[in-house]
């Protein structure tokens, strides 16, 4: 059966979620979408937010076959959508950074564009309040659980931009 992120954490007293293999977010969680990545129209623009310098690093050259952008906090990934004249076609953010994290990107591209939700994927080691738990549930946020495989984040790119380019 099925839980909502906010149902495992009060079940769990907010500890993290469990891995992907349990079955338990496979409604919410994204799923490795085998896609190779062939030529120039399967290239995307990427904007990956970490503080974390080790997945920045590890995960931009995982995905050496798209155009990306990293850049370790909310206030750099500001900059970055606002200097870019084309528009990125997936933001991965961190869930939980000292400076605000992935929730307050979000909160932002929301405000500010139209279509940030098809477009931008979380990546979490855990939730770990419930307001994170709460803010995933009510807005069906897709996201990645730490470590991260390859093949689910470029499934996860790939599926999101393919959302992007059939709903225009």
């Amino acid at each position: 059966m099925s839980q909502s992120p906010k149902h495992y954490a009060q079940r769990r007293r907010l500890t993290s979620i469990p891995p992907a293999s349990s079955g338990v977010f496979r409604r919410r969680a994204v799923e490795a979408r085998p896609a190779p990545v062939s030529g120039r129209s399967a290239q995307r623009r990427v904007l990956l937010v970490d503080d974390d310098a080790l997945v920045l690093r590890t995960m931009k050259r995982a995905l050496g076959a798209h155009l990306v952008t990293a850049v370790a906090s909310v206030d750099e990934a500001r900059r970055a959508i606002d200097s870019t004249p084309e528009p990125f076609d997936v933001v991965v953010a961190d869930l939980s950074m000292p400076a605000g994290g992935g929730i307050c990107l979000h909160e932002w591209l929301v405000a500010s564009r139209e279509c940030a939700r098809p477009r931008f994927v979380f990546a979490t080691g855990g939730i770990t309040s419930e307001r994170d738990a709460d803010y995933l549930e009510r807005n069906r946020c897709a996201y990645l659980l730490k470590p991260i495989r390859f093949a689910d984040l470029e499934g996860a790119i790939l599926g999101h931009a393919r959302a992007e380019d059939e709903s225009t």
